[in-house]
């Protein structure tokens, strides 16, 4: 099962390497993709009642991250706020 577990684990990083990140980034091996993605610092705060990641992400960054959220995160919203039937 832990074999199975990792081998999905790797296939996820890789999709996530091949799909979104940039031309610069694609010969990065897996220990790199961690450390640059994964391992990042963070802070869990309180706001409004729910826990929230403040995640200090690199200046040069900043782009990458703003685009991957409009495509992730605020299309699942819409996707889910969106009636059905």
């Amino acid at each position: 099962m832990f074999y199975a577990l990792a081998a999905l684990a790797y296939n996820l990083m890789k999709a996530v390497q091949l799909l979104c990140l940039p031309d610069a980034c694609q010969t990065w091996t897996v220990p790199t993709r961690l450390r640059h993605m994964v391992r990042l610092p963070a802070m869990l705060v309180r706001h409004a009642r729910r826990l929230v990641a403040r995640v200090e992400v690199a200046v040069s960054w900043l782009g990458w991250w703003w685009t991957w959220e409009a495509r992730w995160w605020r299309a699942g919203a819409a996707a889910g706020s969106a009636p059905s039937g």
